[in-house]
């Protein structure tokens, strides 16, 4: 299993990073500064203010799985907020599990050999069994057939180079610092390792900052070594490049949201 890091006492000092491993402490991980983490039907929450995620999404972590469809949903209404929120994301990708980009990625994934981590992984896009999936939202990655870390993109709980392939399924676009989650996927992954990315520039004010958007031409150049992307550059070969993939998102029973997607490939220097 790979090693799960603390995010809470990660840091660097004098230009090297120090880390510690996390151990089980009864139904809790914990480090020797003293964190600890709540591990919920068995997927790690790991944060580096983990307390400020439960404050918001602790309902989910306390969600009761045995309830009968519609009391679940009954007392889902009810309760609005991150429950309803998170009930309508589960409709919406469990009506949205075939498609071009569906099968581009599954394709694709399941051809690379190794360790793989997939992030912001939802309910799982690759649909491979053996990925490890870290995503923000506990309710979507209760579906995930993978092994599971609810964790921040841009600060991964994870060593560095733990990793032969790393896959951001549609993140880059929906995340308030692309430029960082895509050099924090970087770091994890090992020389010679691939670097799979979907992105559909459907980019929102209220999550990404107008000054952190970007193009398919800036993200093609940073992928290929020719190129900062906000910044933050990456040793990369580009190694395929699709322009246009569709991504069918069943909104409801009757509509579907299309995108046309940007899927590409990269190698990681040696």
């Amino acid at each position: 299993m790979t090693p799960l890091v603390c995010p809470a006492c990660r840091h660097v000092a004098n230009g090297d990073l120090h880390v510690r491993t996390l151990d089980a402490h009864g139904a809790l991980l914990g480090c020797a500064c003293g964190a600890t983490f709540p591990v919920v039907d068995g997927v790690p929450i790991l944060f580096r203010d983990v307390d400020a995620w439960l404050a918001g999404e602790g309902a989910e972590a306390l969600r009761r799985t045995d309830l009968a469809p519609e009391l679940d949903a009954r007392i889902t209404r009810g309760m609005g907020g991150a429950q309803e929120r998170n009930a309508t994301l589960v409709g919406v990708f469990a009506r949205s599990t075939e498609g071009p980009l569906q099968e581009w990625l599954r394709a694709r994934v399941s051809a690379l050999e190794g360790a793989v981590l997939e992030i912001g992984a939802g309910m799982g896009a690759t649909r491979r069994p053996d990925v490890v999936a870290l995503d923000h939202n506990l309710a979507l990655l209760r579906r995930h057939p993978g092994f599971r870390v609810c964790g921040d993109a841009a600060d991964p709980p994870f060593l560095p180079g733990s990793f032969d392939a790393v896959v951001l399924p549609n993140l880059l676009d929906a995340c308030a610092e692309p430029g960082i989650v895509l050099a924090q996927a970087d770091a994890l992954l090992r020389p010679g390792g691939h670097l799979v990315v979907t992105c559909a520039y459907a980019f929102h004010p209220d999550v990404t900052a107008r000054a952190r958007w970007f193009d398919a031409a800036q993200l093609s150049a940073a992928l290929d070594g020719r190129g900062a992307l906000l910044g933050f550059e990456i040793a990369h070969r580009l190694v395929e490049d699709v322009d246009r993939i569709l991504w069918p998102i069943a909104l409801t029973e009757r509509l579907t949201h299309t995108h046309a997607v940007h899927a590409l490939i990269s190698v990681k220097s040696t």
